[in-house]
């Protein structure tokens, strides 16, 4: 199972070159590779390299609320919750 998450996160990397990205798809462009980004993020999560997904997810350039779920969950499973900004959680 961890082979398929490996190949699967390096398939959602590969997908993030601007060569895939087609001029009529170029305004949607940031939103498909910031999907891409969580997808390989995610898949890196499963195979517990919490570094690595932290390091895909840092490279969306927008702030989507799924986004920043999965900054959150990178930041669980590192046991980092203080270095999240306050403007993100509000954690009590």
């Amino acid at each position: 199972m961890g082979r398929q998450y490996s190949e699967a996160s390096e398939w959602y990397l590969a997908a993030t070159h601007p060569l895939f990205f087609s001029d009529a798809v170029q305004s949607s462009s940031p939103d498909q590779a910031a999907k891409c980004y969580r997808k390989a993020a995610l898949c890196y999560l499963e195979r517990k390299e919490f570094a690595s997904a932290t390091n895909v997810i840092r490279k969306c350039t927008t702030n989507e609320a799924a986004n920043v779920y999965v900054q959150f969950l990178c930041a669980l499973q590192q046991g980092k919750l203080h270095t999240l900004t306050s403007n993100h959680f509000f954690l009590f």
